[in-house]
């Protein structure tokens, strides 16, 4: 500031500012902040997960609670970021085919709440999916990438098999009809192969 020149006036009464905190903020958490997805299955319930939780204006240390199925989770911000992690047993305790969502509150260090942000829902589910069908392979034929088509449940995964290996994969559709042609590089060779389908969902 520049130093005031000529005669200087008494001081005018005297006024207080107060520059409060930044707002603390939680940021929006999607199913992509969940370490399993939109969807728990049956691998995933048995072992701890993670949410990560990103912040603004939230010091180093702060605790972010995270509430699901009415049982709380706790983790330290650390540059505003957040890692909760979601027990197994508490995962295990999720209803199999119901939707839950998770509530997150942190404040900052003077106190001030940060909004609660509620994340979308996600889904457990451990019931693996139905044995997909296969339609008739016409045999014997001269096409060494066929294409396999089959039935079942709605949007699974199909994966083809020889033996252990995958030979092609795709995924249902809403009507739970699949249609996989085999690429090039797995390209059936001359002889007899016996070829199966799973789902996976």
């Amino acid at each position: 500031a520049t130093k005031p020149i000529g005669v200087v006036s008494s001081a005018a009464t005297s006024q207080s500012i107060e520059i409060a905190a930044a707002v603390p903020i939680i940021s929006p958490i999607t199913t992509s902040n969940f370490s399993w997805g939109a969807a728990l299955n049956g691998t995933e319930v048995n072992s701890d997960q993670t949410v990560t939780v990103n912040t603004s204006n939230i010091e180093n240390g702060q605790v972010v609670t995270l509430t699901m199925n009415s049982v709380g989770y706790t983790g330290t911000v650390s540059n505003n970021v957040a890692t909760v992690t979601i027990s197994a047993s508490g995962l295990q305790s999720l209803t199999d085919g119901q939707s839950y969502t998770i509530i997150a509150n942190v404040s900052n260090s003077a106190g001030v709440n940060a909004t609660t942000v509620t994340s979308p829902s996600f889904t457990k589910d451990t019931i693996a999916p139905s044995v997909p069908n296969m339609n008739t392979i016409s045999t014997p034929n001269n096409d060494p990438t066929p294409t396999i088509t089959g039935t079942s449940d709605a949007w699974n995964n199909i994966y083809i098999f020889i033996g252990n290996s995958i030979i092609g994969l795709g995924q249902a559709n809403a009507s739970g009809d699949w249609s996989i042609t085999i690429t090039q590089s797995d390209s059936l060779s001359e002889g007899v192969h016996t070829i199966y389908a799973k789902a996976y969902d």
